[in-house]
């Protein structure tokens, strides 16, 4: 039985999910996953657009977005356009959602980074190919 609590966004918040995946297991299916995300459906510039859903083909989401639809009842949604995990939000929401650290979160999932190489931040698969990366470490 999930024990379910309501935040202050009034979502539910879900202390003992069943998702049972280690972080490093969740990072692997999310690797796989952005794979077959579409470039105009991804954007590492933003959390997720007001409007996002998976069959909303106008939307757009980054790395985390997606992982949300992805992972449905772990406990990790976009809320207000960010990412809440418990009664975390943001870059700790991601980091204790896939059990990193909040320096190696933005490593794989901020813009800066890709930006600085001068890759684009609207292809999955470089995110992909660095979760990849990141896993080989």
């Amino acid at each position: 039985m999930l024990h379910r609590e309501l935040n202050p966004y009034n979502q539910p918040e879900i202390d003992n999910y069943p998702f049972q995946d280690s972080g490093r297991e969740k990072l692997k299916k999310l690797a796989n996953f952005l794979k077959n995300v579409s470039q105009d459906r991804f954007n590492l510039s933003l959390w997720a657009t007001h409007e996002f859903a998976e069959d909303n083909c106008y939307s757009q989401a980054c790395a985390i977005g997606w992982a949300s639809i992805l992972f449905p009842n772990s406990g990790l949604m976009i809320i207000k356009n960010q990412p809440h995990f418990r009664h975390y939000t943001q870059w700790e929401a991601v980091s204790k959602f896939f059990e990193i650290s909040i320096n190696d979160a933005c490593k794989l999932f901020s813009p800066t980074p890709y930006i600085q190489q001068g890759n684009s931040i609207s292809d999955p698969v470089l995110v992909s190919d660095k979760i990849g990366e990141y896993l080989s470490e």
